[in-house]
C-alpha cells in the first residue's frame, strides 16, 4: 500500500515558533514505525506541523498515526478531524494520487468501520469531520450513513446533533 511505504527517516525534526521540543527526535525515528506507540507517538503527533516537523516527517510518521487513530488511541494528535486539518496543511491534495487515494479509503474505511460501534465505544463523528475537512469525498461518506444496517449509526447521528447543539448552545 503506498501509504505504508516510508517516505524517508527524519535524522532531526525542528521546533517552530517558541515551544521548545526537549524531546530527542530520534527516540522516534530510530525504530520501526510499527513498534511506536501511542504513548510514545502521543506528543508529536499532536504537535506535527503546527510546531514539531515539516511535511515531510509527518508523511513518514502519517501511516502510524492512521493506524493508531483507527484504533482509538485517545491523543489529540489521533482526532481524525485533527488529522485531517494537519493533512490540508501539508497540501496533501499535492503528493502523488495512488497516496491521496490510500488516504481517503483509509477514512471513508474508518468512518464505516466506527458506525459499527456503539457512540461509548468509539466516535465516528470525527472521522465524517476529517472528510469534510480534508474535502473527500462527503456525499459517498452520508450515503453509507444513510445505507447503514446498524442501529449504531443512528446513535452517531443523534451524538452529531446532540453535540452540534450543545455547541450553538455555548455560542461557539
Amino acid at each position: 500500500m503506498p501509504l505504508s511505504r516510508l517516505i524517508h527517516r527524519p535524522a532531526t525534526c525542528m521546533a517552530r515558533r517558541t515551544r521548545i521540543w526537549n524531546r530527542s527526535f530520534g527516540e522516534y525515528s530510530s525504530g520501526p514505525l510499527r513498534e511506536l506507540s501511542g504513548e510514545n507517538l502521543g506528543a508529536y503527533a499532536g504537535s506535527a506541523i503546527w510546531t514539531v516537523g515539516d511535511v515531510d516527517d509527518y508523511r513518514h510518521f502519517l501511516p502510524r498515526v492512521l493506524e493508531l487513530a483507527i484504533q482509538g488511541e485517545p491523543s489529540m494528535g489521533f482526532d481524525a478531524n485533527v488529522i485531517a486539518a494537519k493533512l490540508e496543511r501539508t497540501s496533501w491534495r499535492d503528493w502523488p494520487l495512488e497516496e491521496q487515494q490510500a488516504v481517503e479509503v483509509l477514512f471513508q474505511v474508518a468512518w464505516r468501520k466506527a458506525m459499527t460501534m456503539h457512540p461509548d465505544e468509539g466516535n465516528a463523528v470525527p472521522w465524517l469531520e476529517g472528510i469534510v475537512l480534508a474535502g473527500m469525498d462527503v456525499a459517498a461518506a452520508l450515503a453509507a450513513w444513510r445505507d447503514s444496517p446498524y442501529p449504531e449509526a443512528m446513535l452517531h447521528c443523534a451524538d452529531l446533533i446532540t453535540g452540534n447543539i450543545k455547541t450553538l448552545d455555548r455560542g461557539t
